[in-house]
């Protein structure tokens, strides 16, 4: 992984809830239209002859959208990288404020997973990484999909490096004795 550089972002199953909060309000402005005619705006596009082609357009359209768009602002605000080096997570990539945290492989201390019914059965949940450096978790991978997958990554390259850590020690303090 010393040369790849990976991005992932929050799973759409993590959005579970507005999922079906999107499909609540389609079935609400559609039944709303139906039985209030007034939110629905209708119009004439063109005519032919005497045959007139015109459009319906419900003026609830926008509960729905509002739904959708809620889930895709979750995904996309934010971005989780994997480098060569460590972890950097990207929060509020649509925003005015950004807040980028980056941890290296070498300083992680601990890797936690956390899930609940649901994201286990849908195969989604929250990985946490610590360092030494504070008592708080620095970066929370949220919404994440293949959670454990994602911490035995983070564990087999931190041990990776912690390994060329060694080696390079050990090569250093043999040259130094052999030096003396």
């Amino acid at each position: 992984m010393a040369g790849l550089r990976v991005t992932i972002r929050p799973s759409w199953r993590a959005q579970w809830k507005w999922i079906f909060v999107f499909i609540f309000a389609v079935a609400a402005s559609i039944l709303l239209s139906r039985e209030v005619p007034s939110t629905v705006f209708r119009g004439t596009l063109f005519q032919i002859g005497d045959t007139k082609w015109g459009v319906d357009v419900p003026l609830l359209w926008f509960l729905p959208v509002f739904a959708l768009l809620k889930p895709f602002y979750n995904i996309y605000n934010v971005a989780y990288i994997f480098f060569g080096k460590g972890v950097e997570s990207r929060e509020g990539i649509l925003s005015l404020y950004q807040k980028v945290t980056r941890i290296r492989y070498e300083d992680v201390r601990v890797v936690e997973v956390h899930q609940s019914l649901w994201g286990r059965i849908l195969g989604f949940g929250r990985v946490e990484v610590g360092t030494a450096a504070s008592q708080e978790v620095e970066v929370n991978l949220n919404g994440v999909a293949h959670p454990r997958l994602i911490q035995d990554v983070i564990v087999s390259e931190r041990e990776r490096v912690r390994k060329e850590k060694n080696e390079e020690l050990k090569s250093e303090n043999q040259s130094i004795s052999s030096n003396v």
